[in-house]
C-alpha cells in the first residue's frame, strides 16, 4: 500500500513539474511583460523626412493605411484567381514549413501548383519578383529619389494561408515590408540590445537565434527575459521600416496573407537635389521603371559605414581604408573619384564611383586605370556573385 502511495505520488510530482515547465514555455513577445506598442504615422512622408527622421539615425516607422489612396494595384487586384491566370506557369519558390526552418530546403514549383495546393498545406511562397511582374509592382514613393532609387536591392513577394513564423533575426539591409492581404504582428528589438540577444544559442552565420518562437524556454535563453521590444501591427494597405541591425520576428494571422518588401542597402547620405521635382510632377514608379541594383552597393554601404557622421571624407582617410591595394593604384583610384581634386572626398563622390569596379579590382588586384565613374544611372556588371566573397575578404578592416 506504501508502494502505491509513492507511486501516486510521484505521478503527481510528474504533473505539476510538467505544468509548471509548459507555463515557462510561452511565446515570444508573451514570455515577458517588456514590450509595448509601436506607434504609427498614417501618411507616407517625404523622402527628406522619411531619411532625416528614420533611416538616418536608424529608428523604425509604421505607416498605417497608406497604400489605399495611391496607385497600388497590387493591393485589390492580386486575387489568387488573378494571379493563377496570369502568373500561373512561372516558377516559384515554396518554403516547406510556415513556421521558419533554415534547415530545410525550399521547392520550386509553378505558381498555380502552388495556390491550388497552400491553403490546405504546411508551406508558403518566399518570391522575389519576377521580370513578368514587374510592370504591376509599384515601390513607394520614398525610395524614388534622394538616392534610395540607387541602393534597391531586391523586391520579394510573400504568400502564406496564415499562421507563418520566422525566426528571431536581423538583416544587414533596410527593408520596407507592406501588408497586401490579411495581417502581420512584428516583433522589433533595438539593435542595442545585441549583447542581451546573442548571449544564448545565436547563429552567427544567417543572423538567427534558435529560440523556439512558439515556446520560449528561458532557462535556455535567460537574458531574453530583459529585452524590451516593441509590437507593431500591419494590415492590409500598411507598411514598415525596419533599419539594417534591428532584430525582428514575424508572425502571420490566421488567413490569407499577402506583403511585399523592399530591401535596400543602408543610405549614408541623401541627395536631394531630385527629390522635389520627383515628388512633386509624379507618382511611385514601378520595379520595370526603377530597377533593382547591383548587389555590390552593399559592399559600398559598408565601406562607407564608418564615415556616417561626418560631412566630407580627407583622401588620407579613404586612402588608408583602401590599404590592401598597393600605392599604386590608390593613387589612381583617388585621383578618379575625387573629380575636383580638392583633396577630399564628398558624399556625391563618394556615391558616384562605379563600385563593381571597385570589388573587381579589389579580388582582381590589378590597378583601376579603367575605372571609370558614373553619375545619375548606373551601369550594370557581372560582378555580383563577387559581393559576398569581397565582404570576408575585407572582414578585418571593416
Amino acid at each position: 500500500m506504501a508502494g502505491l502511495k509513492l507511486h501516486h505520488l510521484m505521478s503527481l510530482l510528474l504533473i505539476l513539474f510538467a505544468f509548471s515547465s509548459a507555463e515557462e514555455l510561452l511565446p515570444l513577445g508573451k514570455h515577458s511583460e517588456n514590450g509595448q506598442q509601436m506607434e504609427y504615422i498614417s501618411y507616407i512622408p517625404s523622402t527628406t523626412e522619411f531619411y532625416n527622421d528614420f533611416v538616418k539615425p536608424e529608428l523604425p516607422l509604421l505607416m498605417k493605411n497608406v497604400l489605399t489612396d495611391i496607385n497600388f494595384p497590387m493591393l485589390n487586384i492580386w486575387t489568387d484567381e488573378y494571379l493563377g491566370e496570369k502568373y500561373g506557369n512561372l516558377k516559384v519558390r515554396v518554403e516547406q514549413s510556415k513556421k521558419e526552418n533554415r534547415s530545410l530546403k525550399p521547392k520550386h514549383d509553378n505558381l498555380k501548383t502552388f495556390l491550388d495546393a497552400y491553403a490546405t498545406n504546411d508551406i508558403y511562397m518566399v518570391q522575389s519578383v519576377l521580370n513578368e511582374m514587374k510592370d504591376e509592382v509599384t515601390v513607394p514613393l520614398l525610395l524614388n529619389c534622394g538616392g534610395f532609387q540607387k541602393v534597391l536591392q531586391d523586391s520579394v513577394l510573400w504568400l502564406s494561408s496564415g499562421n507563418t513564423r520566422s525566426v528571431l533575426h536581423f538583416d544587414d539591409m533596410d527593408n520596407i515590408n507592406c501588408v497586401l492581404d490579411g495581417q502581420k504582428v512584428v516583433l522589433l528589438f533595438n539593435k542595442a540590445q545585441k549583447q542581451l540577444i546573442e548571449a544564448n544559442g545565436f547563429m552567427q552565420e544567417g543572423s538567427f537565434s534558435k529560440v523556439d518562437v512558439d515556446a520560449v524556454n528561458l532557462k535556455r535563453f535567460p537574458k531574453l527575459q530583459q529585452v524590451n521590444w516593441s509590437t507593431a501591427v500591419l494590415d492590409k494597405g500598411d507598411c514598415l521600416y525596419i533599419p539594417h541591425g534591428w532584430y525582428h520576428q514575424f508572425r502571420s494571422s490566421n488567413a490569407r496573407n499577402l506583403g511585399i518588401n523592399y530591401w535596400f542597402s543602408h543610405l549614408w547620405w541623401l541627395n536631394k537635389s531630385n527629390c522635389d521635382s520627383i515628388e512633386i510632377k509624379s507618382g511611385s514608379l514601378t520595379l520595370e521603371q526603377l530597377a533593382v541594383q547591383s548587389n555590390n552597393e552593399q559592399v559600398r554601404s559598408k565601406l562607407l559605414s564608418k564615415w556616417a557622421n561626418k560631412e566630407t571624407v580627407s583622401n588620407k582617410e579613404f586612402f588608408s581604408e583602401i590599404s590592401k591595394f598597393d600605392e599604386e593604384s590608390r593613387i589612381q583610384f583617388l585621383n578618379i573619384i575625387d573629380s575636383n581634386h580638392d583633396g577630399r572626398l564628398s558624399w556625391n563622390e563618394l556615391y558616384s564611383f562605379d563600385i563593381g569596379d571597385y570589388v573587381l579590382q579589389t579580388l582582381s588586384g590589378t590597378s583601376f586605370k579603367q575605372l571609370q565613374t558614373c553619375e545619375g544611372q548606373y551601369q550594370s556588371h557581372s560582378y555580383e556573385a563577387n559581393h559576398e566573397k569581397y565582404l570576408r575578404y575585407m572582414q578585418d578592416d571593416m
